[in-house]
């Protein structure tokens, strides 16, 4: 899916599906797959 630890996503989209940008690309999560997502706030 391209999310691998380090990467950079951006939440799109809460409802009614969990929508990440990763680089170019959008991706829809279910919540399985969203909740093995763990993130970190890193404030630029």
């Amino acid at each position: 899916m391209g999310v691998t630890p380090g990467i950079s996503i951006i939440l799109e989209q809460r409802f009614p599906s969990l929508i990440i940008k990763v680089g170019s690309t959008s991706l829809a999560l279910n919540i399985e797959s969203s909740c093995a997502i763990y993130v970190r706030i890193i404030d630029s």
